[in-house]
């Protein structure tokens, strides 16, 4: 058979509890949860439900917080990624408008054929302009190396050639290197702050994830062995002695009285 509550059960039993409920913060930061009942086992039952109620509110409140950090990461990280394929995109077509696949070996490749194809030009110069005159040598030979020098001229020019059309050009490289060294910089780093907030995400995730409590337990609410109030005896002591001065205050104003003639100032 259900028992209907009177309407004002739950207000009844809330000050009832917060008569006997106490919740301080000590000197130390540390919360002191504390119940008083008649009943030292139902007290200590309500004491550490208590305790574990304020921890699930703690880590309630902690996790829905966490939660709202965690979603602005994941925020973060998708702009991140975006921003990061943009850099990608733009870094490949630097790299296709100037050819540069690697900016360190083909650097010291174009140096070398230019100092090779400079040095070349100058030994068949050379060769050239003393065989050219000279009536020994067949002019096929002499056609060659002509050809061979004018090759050389070309390739020097092509070498050091700003024309954005040229496949090899020393100027354009230096020229694209400089940017696509700064896009590789920036690229490298934008990949490197979305790999720091992946794995911060990660270890925020697993905390969210993990039953940690919020409150740090030092003394579990134990049944009682000596109940701490009403004290009794002093309750029984403070009657005797306010019977006593009251019997003492009573014989004192009977004999006061019993001096004065009431028969005669009825009379009068």
């Amino acid at each position: 058979m259900m028992q209907i509550l009177p309407p004002n059960a739950k207000f009844r039993l809330h000050r009832k509890i917060e008569q006997r409920f106490t919740l301080v913060k000590t000197p130390s930061d540390a919360i002191e949860l504390s119940f008083e009942d008649e009943d030292p086992v139902f007290a200590a039952k309500v004491a550490n439900g208590a305790r574990q109620k304020l921890d699930e509110i703690t880590g309630s409140l902690m996790k829905e917080k966490l939660l709202s950090v965690i979603s602005a990461f994941q925020s973060n990280l998708v702009q991140k990624a975006d921003s990061l394929g943009i850099i990608s995109d733009s870094l490949q077509q630097l790299r296709s408008r100037y050819n540069i696949i690697n900016t360190a070996s083909q650097s010291e490749m174009l140096a070398s054929m230019l100092t090779e194809t400079e040095s070349k030009l100058t030994r068949e110069s050379a060769k050239f302009e003393a065989l050219k005159d000279a009536k020994n040598v067949k002019r096929d030979t002499i056609e060659l190396i002509g050809a061979t020098v004018s090759g050389l001229i070309k390739e020097l020019e092509m070498l050091k050639s700003k024309d954005q059309d040229s496949g090899i050009s020393l100027d354009r490289f230096n020229e694209g290197r400089i940017l696509i060294e700064l896009m590789e910089a920036k690229f490298y780093s934008a990949r490197e702050y979305l790999g720091y907030d992946a794995e911060r995400l990660k270890i925020l995730t697993a905390a969210y994830e993990a039953q940690i409590p919020s409150i740090h337990l030092v003394e579990v609410a134990a049944v009682p062995l000596m109940k701490s109030r009403p004290q009794r005896s002093i309750y029984v002591i403070m009657a005797l002695l306010m019977s006593f001065i009251f019997s003492c205050l009573g014989v004192l104003i009977f004999e006061t009285y019993k001096q004065f003639d009431w028969k005669s100032i009825t009379e009068n």
